[in-house]
């Protein structure tokens, strides 16, 4: 899992549901959606 104090700012709200798992964060999704947020506008 991701650190629970990583930055989640650059999460857009339609990667959250992903992201956000009930575990902390989904490193796996995570990853993804840092390099679409860079990519995408």
């Amino acid at each position: 899992m991701v650190p629970a104090d990583a930055p989640t700012s650059l999460i857009k709200e339609r990667w959250e549901k992903l992201v956000m798992a009930d575990a902390g964060i989904d490193r796996h999704y995570y990853g993804r959606a840092f390099l679409f947020s860079e990519t995408l506008p």
